[in-house]
């Protein structure tokens, strides 16, 4: 597989700098005629800071919801002006599936990712 057939992968957290990424990410799919794979990010749950922020399965699940919602409206701006780029949302741990064959691409850090799941 070679770098113009694989999928373009792009990280997003919500920011104005991720939005940057994300609009060039679905511009380089585009002119390679492949998918496009966004991964959203958000802070990391263990047990451990789970169990200490009261969090309970119920809680995870109402967030990983959360967090595909904003996944889709960050994603839908671009997939209205790119309708022929085929688009995935992936969670951070899929990510590492697709990386090996895969063009990444990440935009700069955000001090603090826009995320409903910020305090």
């Amino acid at each position: 597989m070679t770098s113009m057939t694989r999928p373009v992968v792009v990280g997003v957290d919500g920011s104005p700098s991720s939005d940057t990424a994300l609009a060039f990410a679905f511009e380089a799919a585009a002119l390679r005629g492949v998918a496009l794979h966004a991964v959203r990010t958000w802070w990391d749950i263990t047990a451990e800071t789970a169990w200490q922020r009261g969090l309970t399965a119920t809680n995870l699940v109402s967030i990983e919801a959360a967090e595909e919602r904003l996944l889709a409206e960050q994603l839908a701006t671009c997939t209205t002006k790119y309708p022929d780029v085929p688009v995935r949302g992936l969670r951070p741990g899929h990510a590492r599936a697709v990386n090996s064959r895969a063009l990444p691409l990440a935009g700069r850090a955000s001090p603090r990712p826009a995320s409903a799941t910020s305090a």
